[in-house]
């Protein structure tokens, strides 16, 4: 008989994309599946389509709790997982039908620990694409050095993201996503890799990524808490790149300081409110640049930073300006 493959659901006020996301998993080609559909305290009718989908399909398990956040739902789902492999689906996205099966055929054959599929971003009114647009060797599997090379790479195709992959759910050992926190899959994957010991790319495999204005990535606010969320989680990857991988640790450094810039820009409109943060934030960086003795590896960016080691004002002004 298959093993048995938990899929992850958290649902939160998705009534209007629910039911493209279940009739996707309930009629995968791989039949052996745990659903868990985990309610985090909708206010619309989405527990009542998961009510109504378990009734059609014993496969589907329900947990209704208060709303805790996405980061407390993944941690549930991995508690009550009783498969051996876990994959995770949000609720506004689709898989292709396919999609377990030849993940899980490639786990095997490959002898993976996690495979990952290809994503397709999709927005309505918008032209599709995919994450994965460089070929990848079909017959290649990335030991754990590669594989978090591919991750900090801008053309890698790992990313930060849970979703679109398949694990053995051993790699969830030690695992414990930071609640209360946005973008808590960048506190996260990175640590996932380091339990794995062999990696698979799928390219012809298609996760569907659905882009919204109102989910957690698309209402980005300049001056909300978010901004340091992202941020903190990429300080804690750096961090643990350079303990871990300390070959990685520049280019990981790298990642950290683009993040910042990144938010520096987005809370310009707002930097006064925000100065004293983004100076501590800034000291945070400077701090792992000379513990880990980091070499930047981009001219233009040594600059930037050199100028703000000066005064972050100075730059601020001068990138100000220059947008004019």
């Amino acid at each position: 008989m298959d093993s048995m493959i938990s899929i992850v659901l958290p649902i939160y006020n998705v009534e209007q994309y629910l039911e493209r996301c279940l009739e996707s998993v309930i009629h995968q080609t791989y039949k052996n599946l745990e659903i868990i559909c985990i309610n985090d305290g909708s206010t619309d009718s989405s527990l009542e389509i998961c009510k109504a989908y378990a009734q059609k399909d014993r496969r589907i398990v329900i947990v209704d709790q208060e709303n805790k956040g996405l980061a407390a739902v993944r941690n549930k789902g991995i508690e009550l997982a009783k498969g051996d492999y876990l994959s995770f689906i949000d609720s506004d996205d689709y898989v292709d039908p396919c999609y377990i099966e030849k993940l899980y055929e490639s786990l095997i054959e490959k002898q993976a620990d996690i495979v990952v599929a290809n994503v397709r971003y999709e927005q309505e009114g918008k032209e599709s694409y995919c994450l994965l647009r460089e070929k990848y060797d079909p017959k290649h599997v990335m030991n754990k050095h590669e594989a978090m090379c591919d991750y900090l790479s801008a053309q890698g195709g790992i990313g930060n993201y849970i979703v679109n992959k398949l694990y053995v759910k051993e790699m969830f050992e030690g695992i414990h996503f930071p609640e209360n926190k946005l973008f808590e899959d960048a506190y996260t994957m990175f640590k996932i890799l380091n339990n794995a010991d062999r990696v698979y790319m799928k390219p012809d495999v298609y996760y569907h990524y659905c882009l919204r204005d109102d989910s957690i990535t698309g209402a980005y606010d300049p001056a909300g808490s978010d901004n340091f969320d992202l941020l903190e989680g990429n300080i804690s990857k750096t961090k643990y790149i350079c303990e871990k991988f300390p070959e990685l640790g520049d280019l990981a450094f790298h990642h950290l300081f683009l993040s910042y810039l990144g938010i520096f820009y987005r809370v310009i409109p707002v930097y006064e409110k925000k100065k004293d943060k983004m100076c501590d934030y800034f000291l945070t960086v400077k701090n792992i640049k000379k513990k880990y003795n980091i070499k930047f590896i981009d001219k233009k960016n040594y600059l930037i930073y050199l100028l703000m080691c000066i005064n972050p004002c100075i730059y601020k002004n001068i990138y100000k300006m220059i947008r004019k």
